[in-house]
């Protein structure tokens, strides 16, 4: 499941890349004195926002997909992704982030990433890590 995984987290990235740079983009339009009251302007603007609500809608369809494969994002999203697991009848959840090979980590409910820790696999077993 990971390279599926991989796939959707790098859309969600590059989405919220341009979702905020296009929200850059109507800041400084809106900063240019006047622009309001020129079509140009208005036009471009409209663009913009139609681009925003498009990529939106990829972003909102994308989280959906993560969390139809019971994956729980970060958010602020960094990338970060949960997938809750019960080892030795405890809830944890194992945590992955884009630079990460594959699955080696994991934090307590309600932990942020920063606290993950790398998994034991003497503490978890070793045939949970294959």
């Amino acid at each position: 499941m990971l390279p599926l995984v991989r796939r959707i987290v790098a859309d969600i990235q590059m989405l919220t890349e341009a979702i905020d740079v296009q929200r850059e983009q109507i800041e400084g339009i809106d900063a240019i004195p006047h622009t309001m009251e020129q079509a140009d302007y208005q036009d471009e603007l409209l663009d913009i926002r139609g681009s925003i609500a498009d990529d939106e809608q990829r972003l909102e369809d994308c989280l959906g997909e993560l969390k139809s494969l019971g994956i729980e994002p970060h958010f602020p999203f960094d990338g970060s992704i949960d997938f809750p697991a019960v080892v030795n009848r405890q809830s944890i959840q194992l945590c992955w982030r884009p630079e990460d090979e594959r699955v080696e980590y994991y934090h307590e409910p309600g932990q942020p990433p920063a606290q993950r820790r790398k998994i034991d696999p003497q503490a978890f077993g070793a045939e949970m890590l294959n």
